[in-house]
C-alpha cells in the first residue's frame, strides 16, 4: 500500500534490530525495513534499503531532535544504524550486506498534526507539488524521505488499484 516498488524488495524486517539478536540498550527497531540487493531491472552494483516509519493516528506530541518524539531522527539513525554495520543480520542467521551503491529511502506514515508539520518544517520537507505528501532528500544521508498521512496512504492505494478492480469486477 506504501509504495507499489516495494513489492518486488526480496527481503523484509519488521520489529526486529538490525543485528538479529535480542535487543541491546540503544538498539533502534524499526517499523518495517525492506532490503534489496540488486534493482528489478538486474543492476548488480548496488542495494536498497527503504525504512517505513508508523506513527499512532492523531499523534500531536512530535519535538524537533528528540529521539523518542522525532520520526526524521528515527529513520536517519536507523540508516546510520544499518550502514554502520554493513548491512542487516537475517532471521537465518546470514548477513545481508549493503554493497556498491546503496539506495535509500523512507516513508514516514503518521497523521500531520501541528506539531509533526513543525517537525518536517524544522528539517525542510517540502508539500508544494501535493500538500498531504512532505518530501525531503537528505544530502548528507543521501537518502529520500516521504511523510504521508494514513488517509493519503488508503487515497493513493485506491488510485493505484482503481483500473486493476475496474477490470477484475467488470466495473
Amino acid at each position: 500500500m506504501i509504495d507499489d516498488a516495494i513489492a518486488f524488495l526480496p527481503y523484509i524486517s519488521s520489529d526486529r534490530t538490525m543485528h538479529g539478536g535480542g535487543r541491546r540498550k540503544g538498539d533502534k527497531i524499526t517499523d518495517i525495513a525492506f532490503f534489496d540487493d540488486s534493482l528489478v531491472l538486474g543492476d548488480n552494483d548496488g542495494t536498497t534499503i527503504t525504512i517505513v516509519e508508523f506513527k499512532k493516528p492523531r499523534r500531536d506530541d512530535y519535538q524537533f531532535g528528540n529521539t523518542k518524539n522525532d520520526p526524521v531522527l528515527q529513520v536517519i539513525q536507523t540508516l546510520e544504524k544499518a550502514t554502520e554495520s554493513g548491512g542487516i543480520c537475517k532471521t537465518d542467521g546470514s548477513h545481508f550486506s549493503f554493497v556498491g551503491a546503496v539506495r535509500r529511502f523512507a516513508f514516514i506514515i503518521a497523521d500531520h498534526t501541528p506539531t509533526l508539520v513543525k517537525v518536517l518544517r524544522m528539517y525542510d520537507f517540502k508539500n508544494d507539488w501535493n500538500p498531504k505528501i512532505f518530501f525531503r532528500y537528505r544530502d548528507h544521508e543521501e537518502i529520500m524521505i516521504q511523510a504521508f498521512g494514513y488517509d493519503t496512504l488508503i487515497e493513493n492505494a485506491k488510485k493505484r488499484n482503481q483500473a486493476f478492480f475496474s477490470v477484475l469486477l467488470g466495473e
